[in-house]
């Protein structure tokens, strides 16, 4: 009992995600409304976790889920394009991230480790993936059992019901859609909420998918 209590005592605390988003993005009203502390609960994401953010781009995500999952955890930041992942290598050196590792994937893999993450996150980027199955199948190996992958995409009002094709076109896609494809791909759906965030300046809203490996 008292070396239990110990080790909760050194645990690393849990980050106020929403304190962390207004001083990282204090500037940045889409970021302060995107709802990032129930996007990271989605993901369980916590100190110790290994999660990869599949599309991270400039890394957004990354820089807050580095201070998130702490010394003890990792973040794998992906991205297809070579010229961003460069200026996120270089992010995360000017930062002294030692918890971040930016990874230059390919159109059908991620390259990420296999059964060692906790989760992983994909925010606008799902729609931009044109072999998605492979990518799905990737992701899922990479997950530990019981491994969390969180979705968050525009819903195309306009064009629901429209092939694939049509939807991305617009950068868009349906979360039934994405439902389908998550499910052909192995994961179970744990949670799905197509209003999750409302965009005023854009046509549509942010859907989410909360999706496991068994």
């Amino acid at each position: 009992m008292i070396a239990a209590l110990l080790w909760m005592a050194l645990q690393a605390p849990a980050v106020d995600v929403a304190a962390l988003v207004k001083k990282e993005f204090y500037d940045d009203e889409r970021m302060i409304g995107a709802k990032v502390p129930e996007t990271f609960q989605a993901l369980g994401a916590g100190p110790g976790a290994w999660i990869a953010d599949v599309g991270a781009g400039p890394g957004f995500h990354t820089v807050l889920l580095a201070q998130v999952v702490g010394p003890d955890g990792r973040v794998l930041a992906v991205d297809v394009d070579e010229k961003v992942t460069e200026k996120l290598r270089e992010k995360i050196e000017k930062r002294k991230f030692s918890n971040v590792e930016a990874i230059l994937g390919v159109a059908d893999d991620p390259k990420l480790p296999t059964a060692r993450l906790d989760g992983a996150l994909i925010v606008d980027s799902y729609h931009e993936m044109p072999q998605y199955e492979a990518m799905l199948r990737r992701i899922r190996e990479a997950l530990k059992p019981g491994g969390r992958l969180v979705i968050l995409d525009q819903f195309p009002s306009k064009t629901l019901r429209r092939p694939r094709s049509s939807q991305v076109k617009n950068h868009k896609i349906s979360p039934d859609l994405a439902e389908q494809e998550l499910r052909a791909a192995g994961f179970e759906i744990r949670e799905r909420q197509d209003a999750f965030i409302d965009n005023p300046d854009v046509e549509g809203t942010t859907w989410m998918i909360v999706a496991r490996r068994p």
